[in-house]
């Protein structure tokens, strides 16, 4: 199984073409976008949520969405997302959630479970001395902090951070 994870999209179309495609050339299974994908960055000449929805709404593999604290309530798209997402994959459990509330989940986080989040705009694969993994793909959009646009692939129980231009950043194992 081929996951790709992104986040911060922020409604620029090139950034959800080349998620789409990534998604297509890699033969993903599963794409998970974590939040912050329509709204944001409206000064951008390629900031066009409409544009960027259709893109996102049109990957033909399976989608995990998650709401961002940019993505509207009213959203004009019809683009329904839960602020969280949960699913068993390479054997552990997977949390998905922006990451703007991640306060409220800390509770329910168990050892071995792998948290995957957004809305740093910073790039983070991270174990923790109580079993977690957190995994942050960064935004493909708009970094922070000196990092590059990224976003995450997994497969075979390993997670890998790219940066935009394909360039392998870091890996680490889920265990």
């Amino acid at each position: 199984m081929k996951i790709l994870l992104t986040s911060d999209i922020h409604g620029i179309v090139s950034s959800a073409e080349f998620i789409a495609d990534i998604a297509q050339k890699e033969k993903v299974d599963i794409v998970v976008l974590l939040g912050d994908l329509l709204h944001g960055y409206s000064d951008s000449k390629d900031y066009d949520p409409r544009k960027c929805f259709l893109i996102l709404d049109n990957i033909s593999t399976r989608v995990i969405a998650v709401k961002g604290n940019c993505d509207d309530e009213d959203d004009r798209f019809h683009f329904s997302m839960p602020i969280a997402q949960s699913a068993t994959l390479f054997n552990h459990h997977f949390i998905f959630t922006h990451g703007h509330i991640i306060e409220a989940f800390r509770p329910t986080f168990t050892k071995g479970d792998v948290i995957c989040l957004g809305h740093s705009h910073v790039p983070l694969i991270k174990r923790t001395k109580d079993g977690l993994l957190y995994l942050n793909p960064g935004s493909i959009s708009s970094p922070r902090s000196n990092s590059p646009c990224t976003y995450m692939m997994i497969e075979d129980g390993e997670v890998k951070l790219y940066s935009r231009d394909n360039n392998l950043l870091d890996s680490k194992m889920i265990e």
